[in-house]
């Protein structure tokens, strides 16, 4: 099955590259000058044949505008390449140091998917990596996980997403020998009006784990995807989502939707004013010769950007995790803050400052609260290609004892590269 796989990757790669060569559209005439129009990622440009680049080319003089809405109503609006290629990808690199142990932590996350398709029928391979490094005083520990799959069906979730995934997992850099098969059903249905989109999801996934596989805790960080996209040892797992938003441009939603945005802040890339509501259900089961428990977590995110320069992030999650084989039960939730203000608000470039408030509470254990800063810096290159870098200081906020004391837990520094047709 592996190899098959590794086939048909080669192959949508090919189809890829043959595909990104553009599409000619026929020339026209304006004034007894002729053009020509050609579709690149998407964008149209105009290029007069009797005029220099810089004075033909349309897109130097009419930069596209990259927080303009879009007509979701409208098949033949979205980007040329889009209606015919899936191409999603994103690598972060995050750096963590943690003053207090002398250890640092370094995180490689990668996920991809390409694929083809038509208005109603796709077909759509990924390949999803997990790099991760933790240096200590006393030793140095490494691992990488590497998963990848294929999947198949009604490609578009503004008509009706219904996509079925066979996927192949290997954990083999810890548990040697360890590598298994997965399954994967997808459903989504957007909804849009003039003034807002609106997307209802669900996903089951099952995964025939090992049962030498003893669940052992691992050290898996990131500041971009959502906490499942990095957990890929459940046995089974349902998950369902309600998002929307006033902001009608796919680009600039979360990437685990249809954008560029880290799952955390939806609303980090819009540069205008702005709200969206994101809610999630997660319920995962674990049984093996090792471990027989199971999870439950639910997530709402509520985001609003008052015009350009401020912006807000309310989140409330909560976990409730019960443990058969020991008998434990747990429950944690957490509610985070987060004030966001645009020291530089350029529509391709942006400089933004975080405040961001954490409270921790776990059943039968005291709560703490972190008040952290950070610190992000955002580059778009036209609607495909986005690129963040941020720095942020997690620190555990003392307030019971001095309201000005802090202790400093750690410092993350890292970039996000993320490109989407």
């Amino acid at each position: 099955m592996r190899n098959g796989i590794k086939i048909i990757i080669v192959c949508l790669f090919c189809t890829l590259t043959w595909s990104m060569q553009g599409e000619t559209i026929s020339p026209f005439s304006l004034k007894d000058k002729t053009f020509e129009a050609r579709a690149d990622f998407g964008i149209g440009t105009l290029k007069n044949r009797n005029f220099s680049f810089w004075e033909g080319n349309s897109s130097f003089h009419y930069p596209q505008n990259i927080q303009a809405e879009m007509d979701y109503d409208s098949y033949s609006s979205f980007p040329e390449w889009s209606k015919n290629v899936t191409f999603h990808s994103a690598q972060e690199f995050l750096y963590l140091d943690v003053p207090n142990s002398g250890g640092n932590i370094q995180e490689f996350n990668s996920f991809n998917t390409i694929g083809v398709k038509s208005r109603l029928a796709g077909v759509e391979v990924f390949y999803n990596l997990i790099n991760n490094r933790n240096d200590t005083d006393k030793k140095a520990t490494s691992y990488h996980f590497n998963k990848y799959g294929i999947g198949a069906g009604f490609p578009n979730s503004e008509s009706l997403r219904l996509f079925g995934w066979l996927m192949h997992t290997d954990l083999s850099d810890i548990y040697p020998e360890v590598d298994f098969s997965s399954y994967k059903a997808q459903m989504a249905k957007r909804y849009s009006s003039k003034s807002q989109i609106a997307e209802l999801g669900m996903e089951y996934e099952y995964n025939e784990i090992p049962d030498k596989v003893s669940e052992e805790e691992l050290i898996k960080v990131s500041e971009y995807f959502p906490d499942d996209y990095l957990d890929w040892t459940p046995k089974k797992r349902f998950s369902a989502y309600v998002y929307a938003s006033s902001m009608r441009n796919f680009y600039l939603e979360p990437f685990f939707l249809n954008g560029h945005a880290p799952d955390c802040s939806p609303l980090l890339l819009a540069n205008k004013s702005a709200s969206s509501v994101l809610c999630r259900f997660t319920t995962e089961d674990r049984k093996n010769d090792y471990v027989d428990n199971s999870q439950i977590v639910l997530d709402g995110i509520l985001a609003l950007n008052f015009g350009k320069y401020f912006g807000l992030d309310f989140r409330y999650d909560s976990e409730k995790k019960e443990d058969y084989k020991n008998d434990i039960k747990e429950n944690t939730y957490n509610i985070t803050g987060n004030m966001r203000l645009n020291f530089i608000g350029k529509e391709s470039y942006r400089l933004i400052g975080i405040l961001e408030y954490l409270y921790n509470k776990t059943k039968g254990e005291n709560a703490s609260e972190n008040l952290n800063f950070g610190l992000y810096g955002i580059l778009r290159l036209k609607n495909h290609l986005n690129l963040i870098a941020y720095l942020k200081l997690d620190n555990e906020w003392q307030r019971k004892d001095d309201f000005l004391e802090f202790d400093h837990r750690d410092n993350k520094l890292g970039t996000i590269l993320s490109v989407r047709l």
